[in-house]
């Protein structure tokens, strides 16, 4: 079932406002694909912020097991980040990849290295698993959804 509502403003300023708006969605194709753009760019950024600062939707990364910390010391690489021990799995996500599709409500972002052909345990840290201990990444913070807010909003309301 159909909805529709009907507003009438008295005021020329909001009612050109609202016509250049309906004007630019109008124009669809070409101004989702800048406001994509923007917004895959948003998601990089959040993404790559769990990286930065080690923490999940429920608080920061499980440590290090004792032996793998002592692992990583013997190796000279002690004080590493979590997830980031070569720098791969970090490194593969990246914004110019793309990867995003269109799904129903919505659009789905995803890396490669959590599939077949990217890191066995890309999938397993991003989720969870037997042997190692969830270190979710793959997920959109607050801050990002702020900041997918704002640019949505300054996208809506840019209507030269």
């Amino acid at each position: 079932m159909a909805v529709s509502l009907e507003a009438i403003f008295e005021s020329k300023g909001i009612t050109d406002f609202l016509s250049k708006i309906d004007l630019k969605l109008k124009k669809r194709p070409a101004e989702m694909k800048k406001l994509g753009t923007v917004l895959k760019a948003k998601v990089f950024a959040d993404i790559i912020s769990h990286f930065e600062q080690e923490e999940g939707p429920d608080g920061p990364w499980t440590a290090w097991s004792q032996s793998y910390d002592a692992f990583m010391k013997s190796i000279g690489k002690g004080g590493n980040k979590i997830l980031q021990d070569s720098g791969r799995l970090r490194q593969s996500i990246t914004p110019a990849q793309g990867l995003n599709r269109a799904i129903n409500g919505g659009v789905l972002f995803y890396t490669d290295a959590k599939t077949r052909s990217g890191f066995p345990y890309a999938a397993a840290h991003d989720t969870g698993g037997p042997i190692l201990p969830q270190r979710k990444f793959m997920y959109l913070g607050q801050d990002g959804m702020d900041a997918i807010a704002e640019a949505t909003l300054n996208w809506l309301t840019d209507v030269n």
